[in-house]
């Protein structure tokens, strides 16, 4: 089975570290886990990539 690696652009990755931020400001550990989230969700897609079929 292929491996595929999730790539963020720099401009997504400020996004998360500016949301990361703002969270932690309303709960102390909230933006930790939006930070946990997006690994898990990342994650969940590199797993399921073999279940999806090409288009052409």
């Amino acid at each position: 089975m292929k491996k595929y690696k999730i790539l963020f652009s720099r401009g997504a990755l400020n996004d998360l570290k500016e949301a990361k931020y703002w969270y932690n400001t309303q709960q102390k550990g909230l933006g930790k886990r939006l930070v946990n989230d997006v690994k898990e969700a990342a994650s969940a897609i590199k797993r399921a990539t073999h279940t999806i079929l090409p288009l052409a």
